[in-house]
């Protein structure tokens, strides 16, 4: 039992990875070996398709590389001006790291593919996969704006703040051990950090906003709880959030 607990806790740490390079050879292997899209480019006749892979491998190396260093600076940005060191590593954020993901075996498959198809008279199943090097490079493209848009909406703090109290159930509440591990990734923890860092800057209505929806969260799981004991926990959690968060920085 535990060997399937620790297989599936490393393909959930490493998804992102693995659902990418899952799609991508799975598709590359899809597309030679059943060749069927019809060679509407005359790619056929074309007697340098290496300057085709030459395109996609400089174009998107020089895409990532400005994506990358672009997100980087909003981060700092966002750090300096909110306080809020909230992401511990740039591939925090789910939906940038699966994209970054497919970019980069988007690269490695064009690199690939450049070596094995001969630069003339290629065949039927080498035009399949050269059409599937296309198709890639257009979905990296087309979905650039909208996951750089998630990603600098992302860095607001009372997105941050909601996104993790969404993550606080009956459940998610209760600290598992005095495991660092556990402790730094609890949700309200987090909340309560985002609300000193907002209160660090002199920001007290995102603060005050933030701490009265703990407030209604952490009020109806004390309702729905039953048990005793653990009612108790909960409430014990409410006070420390606010001994923590008010009577140090008051925001009213």
């Amino acid at each position: 039992m535990k060997i399937i607990a620790h297989i599936k806790t490393f393909f959930s740490q490493y998804a992102f990875i693995i659902n990418p390079l899952l799609v991508v050879g799975g598709g590359g292997f899809l597309f030679y070996y059943f060749p069927f899209v019809p060679d509407f480019f005359h790619i056929k006749e074309y007697s340098k398709t290496y300057e085709l892979f030459n395109l996609i491998i400089s174009s998107l190396v020089s895409l990532i590389g400005i994506y990358i260093s672009v997100s980087l600076v909003a981060y700092e940005f966002f750090k300096q001006k909110s306080g809020i060191d909230f992401h511990k590593s740039f591939l925090v954020n789910r939906l940038n790291a699966y994209y970054i993901s497919y970019s980069v075996l988007t690269i490695l498959f064009a690199f690939v593919s450049s070596i094995i198809i001969s630069s003339s008279n290629p065949t039927e199943r080498e035009i399949s996969v050269i059409y599937y090097n296309a198709i890639l490079y257009i979905f990296v493209i087309t979905c650039l704006f909208p996951i750089a848009f998630n990603l600098f909406s992302s860095l607001r703090p009372e997105k941050l703040a909601n996104d993790e109290l969404q993550k606080i159930n009956g459940d998610t509440i209760f600290i598992k051990t005095a495991e660092n591990d556990d402790i730094e990734n609890d949700s309200l923890i987090k909340v309560e950090n985002i609300v000193i860092a907002l209160l660090a800057v002199k920001d007290t209505l995102k603060a005050r906003a933030i701490v009265q929806k703990v407030a209604l969260k952490m009020s109806n799981l004390i309702i729905e709880e039953e048990n005793p004991r653990e009612k108790e926990y909960i409430v014990e959690r409410l006070i420390a959030f606010y001994i923590k968060d008010i009577s140090k920085n008051p925001i009213v």
